[in-house]
């Protein structure tokens, strides 16, 4: 069906009885949006945006990959290390870097193999 745009002239058309819609087209963003005419009103209303994006088989592919990816770091676990306990005399400054952490119910991990364990995960530590 065809119908008269003010702005556009006529335009095709499709949908059902109640509302027409235009073709979408590409906006700049890469979205998808077309303008919707009313019939129970009898003209247009504002433009909608579709909330699509064509995406090519590649992209496809990409998106997948990605989602696999996520899946895989969800589910990932870190085996922790044996938790030490404070013994008595060990020095706590605040710049040592190796110094001992709490752990649940009073226990230590020392903080190089805590480290360690993250970094076998593939866990990259802030500031190195």
């Amino acid at each position: 069906m065809w119908i008269e745009h003010p702005e556009l002239g006529n335009v095709p058309t499709y949908g059902g009885p109640l509302d027409s819609y235009t073709i979408p087209t590409k906006d700049g963003d890469g979205e998808f949006s077309c303008e919707r005419y009313d019939h129970d009103f009898g003209g247009w209303v504002e433009s909608e945006c579709l909330g699509l994006y064509l995406i090519d088989d590649e992209e496809q592919c990409r998106v997948y990959e990605l989602e696999e990816r996520v899946k895989e770091l969800e589910a990932r676990e870190v085996q922790l290390p044996t938790r030490y306990g404070l013994q008595y005399g060990h020095p706590i400054n605040a710049d040592e870097r190796y110094v001992m952490m709490p752990k649940e119910n009073g226990n230590w991990l020392y903080l190089a193999d805590l480290e360690h364990a993250l970094r076998v995960a593939g866990i990259r530590i802030k500031g190195e």
